[in-house]
């Protein structure tokens, strides 16, 4: 593989031992969501003896406690404060006896095929590092939520590919993406080698878009693959930032992680574009909060530029300490 935009895969994966696949999914008071997405997942028709699940309760109030009876082959690690999906994530990755690790969200619903489609194609070609499939939003079965990312670093405009189409067959070849938001599948010593996700820097908001980064610059590509499928519930009117501005913790950690991510990431020439362009994002965000209501609004709206502030403070500290 020599470019993001490039793929050589070798052969067809057949007549191989079936590799160990780590199911993490963090969770947090979403109990409902995550019964049903484990009820899909014992309708995978990858090998179970292939395969286990471990489920991090981030400090949940809701009662977990039945999952264990109506789902006894897995694994659940309860933390007794909430660590946010990221640290969710690290401590779920670290009891991982699998050569690859499949990261899902509890809103979610995996297609019976999914896994075995997508560790079929990452053993094709030891570079490909990170692969996800094509998700969809829960309520309307057929529309494409997500089948890969671009972001520009020049303004951070980022594109969901396929956002809102629905699908007719119009992808059928594996997808380049800047990452993979939601549900992936990444190779367990790749994830080691590149530090897994900084949840001190991104403890919810950009952490899969930077260990996306990491991977890259390992020399590891990432796609998406359009014959594995997967199911979002999430809204399905997500426009102008509706979703992350959907709580002050989203506002906070939204206009805090990004900047963050473009200090440590981009090139000089990036960021200074970045930079110049930030306050026209600043004021788009801001326009995106005028259908919350007024309360809401403010409270919103303060989390967000104490995000940004916050955001400036740690890359200063960061820079200061390099």
């Amino acid at each position: 593989m020599k470019t993001k935009n490039s793929i050589t895969t070798a052969g067809h994966y057949r007549n191989r031992p079936t590799p160990f696949v780590s199911v993490v999914i963090p969770s947090h008071n979403r109990r409902k969501k995550l019964e049903r997405l484990l009820e899909s997942l014992q309708k995978s028709t990858y090998q179970k003896k292939s395969l286990e699940i471990i489920v991090v309760d981030d400090a949940s109030d809701e009662d977990y406690s039945n999952i264990i009876e109506k789902f006894p082959n897995i694994i659940i690690i309860r933390n007794r404060e909430e660590k946010l999906p990221a640290e969710a994530r690290n401590i779920g990755a670290r009891c991982c006896s699998g050569k690859y690790i499949f990261f899902v969200d509890d809103d979610n619903v995996a297609d019976e095929n999914c896994i075995k489609t997508i560790v079929e194609f990452m053993e094709t070609n030891s570079r490909i590092g990170m692969v996800g499939p094509i998700t969809y939003f829960y309520g309307a079965p057929t529309r494409i939520y997500c089948a890969g990312v671009r972001r520009n670093r020049l303004t951070s405009i980022t594109i969901h590919i396929g956002r809102d189409e629905i699908d007719i067959g119009q992808y059928r070849e594996p997808i380049p993406s800047e990452y993979i938001p939601n549900a992936f599948i990444i190779r367990k010593t790749l994830f080691n080698e590149v530090g897994g996700f900084d949840s001190r820097h991104f403890p919810i908001h950009f952490e899969e878009t930077d260990l996306a980064s990491k991977v890259w610059k390992a020399g590891y590509g990432i796609f998406v693959i359009p014959q594995a499928r997967m199911w979002h519930d999430t809204f399905i009117c997500d426009r102008h930032g509706g979703h992350a501005f959907s709580s002050e913790r989203r506002a906070y950690f939204t206009a805090r992680n990004r900047l963050i991510f473009h200090t440590r990431n981009d090139t000089v020439a990036q960021l200074l574009s970045f930079l110049a362009m930030l306050p026209l994002m600043v004021l788009y965000d801001l326009v995106g909060m005028s259908n919350l209501e007024l309360g809401r609004r403010q409270r919103v709206v303060r989390a967000y530029l104490k995000g940004l502030w916050y955001g400036f403070l740690m890359c200063r500290h960061d820079h200061q300490r390099m």
